[in-house]
């Protein structure tokens, strides 16, 4: 089997280049599901400002954690069962959420 390996040096513009390497993933994928809800989050939230407050605050929802359990699904139903393995903290445990917890975007102005 012939392993060649093909390498250039970078131009200013990468649709210079002879090859171009793109990973892509999948809607179904974890990467694609937790992205997707990430950024419904931050539409909401949008929103949310400029109904209440006529601007969008500043905010990072970029960076999700999607965690993997089982379920019993039967017809018309089921169950979610937790997983086995938990996160070590939760979000409000997080280094940050206690220095913004109560206050409100009219407060932080």
């Amino acid at each position: 089997m012939d392993r060649s390996v093909h390498s250039e040096q970078l131009p200013d513009c990468v649709s210079d280049l002879q090859v171009e390497i793109v990973e892509r993933k999948g809607i179904g994928h974890p990467d694609s599901i937790i992205d997707g809800a990430c950024e419904a989050v931050s539409i909401a939230l949008s929103k949310y400002y400029l109904g209440h407050f006529d601007v969008i605050f500043h905010h990072n929802v970029d960076k999700g954690l999607l965690v993997g359990g089982k379920s019993q699904a039967v017809f018309g139903g089921g169950k979610v069962r937790p997983s086995r393995r938990r996160p070590s903290r939760t979000t409000s445990e997080a280094p940050c959420a206690s220095s913004t917890r109560g206050s409100t975007p009219e407060s932080r102005r």
